[in-house]
């Protein structure tokens, strides 16, 4: 569940990507249909019809879960600090 709400928040505030059911079942399989259920369960993310297409968003729930900013700039701010702070982690571990 924490990588495709990474991969959906990544997408929305970094990339500016609308991201769909139909793309997260290329990146993880049909049975990212279950977890999309269970996301939307715990209000994380919202499921969204936009003409012909449904989009997925973080909620929130998921800002507040994270204490990320509700300001779109310093959350994408706040996800690029995060994933280079994580990239210097797995840095450090194979050294």
């Amino acid at each position: 569940l924490l990588k495709i709400l990474s991969l959906i928040a990544f997408k929305e505030y970094v990339l500016k990507e609308v991201i769909t059911p139909s793309k997260l079942i290329r990146i993880f399989g049909k049975a990212v249909t279950q977890d999309l259920d269970e996301l939307q369960t715990m209000s994380l993310i919202n499921v969204t019809p936009k003409g012909n297409k449904r989009e997925i968003t973080v909620t929130e729930n998921f800002l507040n879960l994270f204490k990320l900013p509700h300001e779109p700039d310093k959350t994408k701010t706040a996800i690029q600090r995060g994933l280079k702070d994580y990239a210097m982690s797995q840095l450090q571990m194979t050294d």
